[in-house]
């Protein structure tokens, strides 16, 4: 069976037919994979989304009609992932993962220990958005701005997480996060410092770590999104 591919677009269906106008979608559509009259894609935006064929293909637009309101695959938690920012390769390879894996938002932070205090946000939200695209998910991960850890701590999760080598063994706490919006927080290279783990736990954060390894930040974040939305 021949791969439908998914586009992230704000749609407007008008008499079971809808019009893409964006260049960028109609020049990926048109010139780099090459779909043709007839061929089927899918269409999401905000938890809806909809499966089209193609009946018209132009320089500017490209029209399909409507075949199927399609019903949305959304994560089965919230999840916002407050990640200290690293290496370029290394935060660009942790959007590209937890969006597949189905974090809801991610917010760089800047600790105590963070080197690297910038990043590419357009870049990061274009990552995120063909992540999304690639996992099938029907809706795509927020990039926040750029904030300090100490202004993040009064959050608005149900659950929020701190992985810190201190902690105990995630896999011995016995939590119940059905259906609830969780944070966890992601230190730099080196960890948080003793004062931000003492503030985490003073906000009532669960300390907790991956396994007797220590693991690099990228590692920790993909790690821990999945086992937070599993």
């Amino acid at each position: 069976m021949k791969k439908i591919h998914r586009f992230f677009y704000n749609f407007k269906v008008v008499d079971d037919i809808v019009n893409i106008d964006d260049f960028e979608i109609v020049n990926q559509i048109k010139n780099v994979l090459k779909l043709e009259i007839g061929e089927k894609l899918i269409l999401f935006f905000d938890g809806k989304e909809i499966l089209c064929s193609i009946d018209c293909i132009n320089k500017k637009f490209i029209n399909c009609n409507v075949l199927e309101n399609k019903k949305a695959v959304l994560s089965k938690n919230d999840i916002v992932l407050y990640c200290a920012i690293l290496k370029k390769d290394n935060f660009e390879l942790i959007v590209q993962k937890v969006s597949e894996v189905g974090v809801s938002k991610i917010v760089p932070i800047i600790t105590e220990r963070t080197i690297k205090t910038n990043l590419n946000i357009e870049r990061l939200n274009k990552i995120a958005k063909e992540a999304c695209e690639q996992a099938e998910r029907s809706d795509i991960v927020i990039i926040s701005d750029i904030k300090k850890f100490k202004d993040c701590l009064k959050t608005e999760e149900a659950l929020n997480f701190l992985f810190d080598f201190s902690g105990e063994e995630f896999n011995d706490l016995k939590i119940n996060k059905k259906n609830k919006s969780i944070a966890l927080f992601i230190g730099p290279e080196g960890g948080f410092t003793d004062k931000e783990v003492k503030l985490a736990k003073d906000n009532d954060f669960i300390i907790a770590r991956l396994g007797k390894n220590v693991l690099r930040g990228e590692t920790a974040a993909i790690i821990a999104s999945y086992l937070l939305i599993n």
